[in-house]
Order: C-alpha cells, then structure tokens, then sequence
C-alpha cells in the first residue's frame, strides 16, 4: 500500500480536500467520520514534468482548484460530476486564497541561487544606518538587493481569469470581500545596510502592506521586515501573523478599516512561542520539535494577563487551514490531519485512508537523461564528503562528522528503484553498523535532485542533533547487520 503524502490541503464546510505531492491525486474527506467521499486525477503534460505537480489546493462549494504547474495551469474539477478543466497560466501558480466562491492564485516566488540569470534586474535604493562602510558590493548575486518583476496574481472565476500586477515581489496576500491586503518587496523599498563596527554589516530588507481594491489602487498601510510571517482572515479583519517588530515579543498586526495596529502577544516561559495563526480572537502559537509540539492558545486583548492554554500535539507541519473555531495542520509524518478547537482546547485528527498506489502512473525517466551517469555522479559527489571528509586550516583532513567513520557510499537497486546507500560506524557504537538511503528518483521517474541538495548536511544534523543516532538497546539490525538511520532531519518518514 502506498499512503497518500499530503503536499497540501483546504478544508470547509466540515469537508477536506488534500492533494498528493507526487501523484496527480485530490481525495476529499468528511471531517466528522473520516470518510473517503470522492477522489479524483488529472493528466500531466509530459513537457513539464520537471515542475512540481501540485502546490496549493482550495475547496469551494462546487469546485476543487488544484494549482498543478506540471499540468500547466490550474486544474479545476467539479465536485458534483468530477469533470476536469485545466486553466493555462504562463508562469507556475504557487499559492491559492479564497475569497467566497473566488479563488486568487499567485505565483510562486522561486528560491534563487547564485546561479540564477537576473538579467538586467536593477538594484535596490540602499539606505545606511550608522557610519557607511568601505565594502565590495557583496550582495552580487543575492535576488533580495535586487529590484525583481512583480508577482503575477489572477483572480479565477471559473474558467475566466483576469491577471493583476500588485506592483512588487508577493511575499503572502488574502482577500476580504474584493479587498486585498498582501506584504509586498516594492521597488520603493530600500536595502537598509547597518554598520556593526569593525568592518560588520548586517542588511535589513523592509517590505509593504498593501490593503486596497486590485483595479483602483492599492495603497501602503504598514512597512513591516521581508519574510515577516503570514496574512490570515479572522472576525472581519486580516491579520499578519508572526510579525516580529524590532525584536520584541512574537506580534500580530491587525489590518483593520483604517490604519494597521500591531497587538503584542503575551509571552509565556523562556522560549518565544511562533503565531502561526488567528482563529476565534484567539492567536495560536507553536513550538516543539519533530516529535512533539506545543501549542499556545492565547486570547487576544490589552488586558495582561490573561489565560494562556497549553496543548500537546503530534509533530506537524506549519501550513493551516481554518474551519469555524478549528485549525487544521498537516501531520508530518502520516497522511493525517490534525484539528486543534481553539474553544474547547481539544485535538482531533482525520487520518485521509486511501491506498494512492493504483493512482500512480507507469515511471518514465525523463527524455535524454543519460541514468548511469546521473547517478553515479550523485553517488560520487556525496562519496567526495563523506570519504573525504574537511580540509583544516593547517592542512590537515578531518571527518566529514566527528566520531563517524564510513565505510562505503554506494548505489544499490535499478530504475525507478535506485538509491545511494551510505554505511557508516560511530565511535559511540562502535559495533554498530548504520546505514541511510536517498531515493533517486520519485515515482513518476524523475531525478530526486532537490532533496539530495543538503542530503550530506542533513545526515551530519542528525547524527549530532540531541536525538542523534539511537541507542544500542534501539537498534534493529536487518539481514544484512545494518541498522538503517533513514529517519532524520531531511527524510522524516521517508521509509518504513
């Protein structure tokens, strides 16, 4: 049985939609019984098969939009007959609000590397804080000193979409009733460069709150840090959640009719909790690590002191959806979801039961991709760390992960199948032989590149985490006297 792997997920009305991260799979469910009500797929075009199958989903009463950038566009499917429309986009859609029976959608903002092609993107206006420093521009190269194109965002009345320029880069945006408020990197926006003294300098990179009609105008509402946290709707108001001003205490930021007000969240121990979102007046806040999490209920108001509710959950992950007084998380390790009530300070999870195996299409290694060469050279790059291990300044080598020896970096397996093995001895266990594998192909046959990006730091942060390797007593060898370490960091529920 292969389980869904839930990439994202709506819920309303008492109903779930989820989408799988690899398979072209939507499943709907009834929140209260956990039953399967509908599934339903889509075709991918063989010409985009390097971009990501789904990216967002949102749930109205008659349709499911999909956001698939592998079938180009999105893919909208009725609910009631399950017919299937896919509305083309020329750039891939990476995030869906809903507003009513609208759904928006805008592109995603890609992560950039030092070997993105910038064109002829200007800079951003510079602005010192302190004494200016005598400094090579090095933020060659960094998309954020740069003035970039403005996000594309569509609104999508069923098939008909009508596309807006918000004027910069999108960080998030929702819409109320026909008004958007999104925190945008506008051209206007400086890079602020602080001068720490002793030749230290440290950037700020401020963005704007828009709130305003997309066809009159938007206007700026609030100057908040870039990244500064999420846009959620709550009591007729949005709400930018996980706003840190100038470090203090985790804010929210209330857009209200007229000017943004920030509103402090009480702060409870010594660990600063992470809004994550608003639901009923009330902000709940996260923190934990992968194998449990606390969240923070607290009500909103000026009065201090008020309650603060503490609940246990499972390790999941940030993205939410809201539903009444509910917040739903997407577990992270099982095809689940989890309800947290933020009334009654109860948790509920949906456990979406499907077998995705008979949705999963014949895998087809991509056209000209020659399969001995890319994986021996994934084979070989990772052998380079390991085996070969870090230069010292005095030119002498040491171990990749201190105190681990390996032993050997491998292939193993054929196509679809082929993984690297790594077997590896710790000197904390010394007569225990590990190992961990990294799949080089996902199930539709195509290359696993970007999660074998950080494959060697993300074995060296398991290992030296405070979980670290298991204990002795922990361990299960298989036939072969191998103690598989393949949950960790990066591949958390990767295999069984």
């Amino acid at each position: 049985m292969r389980p869904l792997a839930i990439e994202s997920f709506d819920v309303r009305d008492g109903h779930v939609v989820a989408v799988d991260e690899i398979v072209p799979l939507a499943v709907e469910a009834d929140l209260s019984t956990g039953e399967i009500v509908g599934t339903w797929t889509w075709d991918l075009r063989p010409e985009l098969r390097d971009r990501r199958t789904a990216t967002a989903v949102a749930l109205t009463r008659a349709d499911i939009v999909v956001a698939s950038p592998a079938a180009g566009g999105l893919v909208r499917i009725e609910r009631a007959t399950g017919a299937t429309t896919v509305v083309p986009l020329t750039v891939n859609a990476g995030r869906l609000r809903r507003d009513g029976e609208t759904v928006w959608a805008a592109a995603g903002n890609d992560d950039y590397d030092d070997d993105d092609d910038f064109g002829d993107a200007p800079p951003r206006p510079v602005v010192w804080e302190g004494v200016p420093e005598d400094e090579d521009d090095d933020m060659e190269g960094d998309p954020t000193a740069l003035i970039l194109p403005p996000t594309p965002v569509w609104r999508v009345d069923g098939t008909t979409v009508t596309a807006y320029d918000f004027g910069g880069q999108v960080e998030d945006f929702v819409v109320l009733d026909g008004t958007v408020v999104a925190v945008c990197t506008l051209p206007t926006d400086p890079l602020i460069k602080v001068a720490q003294g002793e030749g230290w300098i440290s950037y700020a990179r401020p963005a704007t709150v828009l709130r305003g009609d997309p066809v009159r105008g938007l206007a700026k509402v609030a100057t908040v840090p870039e990244g500064a946290g999420d846009l959620v709707v709550d009591g007729g108001a949005v709400w930018l959640v996980g706003y840190d001003r100038d470090f203090e205490p985790a804010t929210v930021l209330r857009l209200g009719p007229q000017d943004a007000e920030p509103v402090l969240v009480q702060q409870v121990g010594r660990r600063e909790p992470d809004p994550v979102t608003v639901v009923g007046g009330r902000v709940v806040s996260l923190d934990g690590d992968r194998r449990r999490v606390h969240a923070r209920i607290v009500r909103l108001g000026r009065r201090v002191g008020r309650p603060v509710v503490i609940v246990d959950l499972p390790p999941l992950a940030d993205d939410t959806a809201v539903d009444g007084t509910v917040v739903w998380f997407r577990h992270r390790r099982r095809p689940t979801i989890v309800g947290l009530d933020v009334e009654r300070a109860t948790v509920t999870q949906v456990v979406l039961d499907i077998d995705a195996e008979p949705y999963v299409p014949p895998p087809v290694p991509p056209p000209g991709l020659d399969l001995d060469r890319y994986e021996a050279e994934q084979r070989d790059s990772l052998r380079e760390v390991f085996v070969g291990g870090w230069v010292a300044e005095d030119g002498s080598r040491r171990p990749y992960i201190d105190g681990v020896t390996f032993e050997s970096v491998e292939l193993r397996g054929s196509f679809p199948d082929t993984v690297i093995v790594a077997l590896f001895r710790s000197e904390n266990r010394p007569d225990i032989r590990f190992g961990r594998r990294w799949r080089l192909y996902d199930e539709l046959g195509n290359p696993e590149r970007e999660s074998l990006e950080y494959a060697d730091v993300g074995l060296m942060e398991d290992v030296e985490s405070g979980d670290g390797l298991p204990t002795t007593d922990a361990c299960t060898a298989d036939a072969e006297g191998i103690v598989w370490f393949d949950q960790g960091w990066q591949d958390d529920g990767a295999w069984p």
